[in-house]
């Protein structure tokens, strides 16, 4: 819950958290990807070296996303739709618990 996203750089992954701190570990993206999903189905991967938690994504694009952090995520043409089904249903959660209004406004699409 305290990761906003993970961005893989070579041998190292950035772990970026809600404290605006940046946590880099030494291991393959996927490994650590794998082992943070295990715990919190909220990760999705964007792009190949890109994977954010849902419940962060304020608004979704073709080619990108944008963060509660205003972070801008790149999204690949192939993570599209695997990001973009995610968000709507986070989005309709938010709504729901709005009374059904979309007062919860932090939620927009491209």
């Amino acid at each position: 819950k305290d990761i906003i996203y993970i961005e893989a750089q070579k041998h190292y992954v950035n772990l970026f958290l809600i404290s605006g701190e940046c946590v880099t570990v030494k291991t393959g993206f996927s490994e650590l990807l794998q082992s943070v999903q295990e715990k919190s189905k909220e990760f999705i991967t964007t792009h190949r070296s890109y994977a954010v938690n849902i419940e962060k994504v304020v608004r979704i694009g073709r080619t990108e996303c944008v963060l509660s952090d205003s972070s801008v995520i790149p999204v690949s043409r192939s993570f599209y739709k695997e990001v973009n089904e995610p968000f709507f249903s986070s989005l309709m959660t938010a709504s729901s618990m709005c009374n059904g209004r979309f007062a919860c406004e932090k939620y927009s699409t491209d």
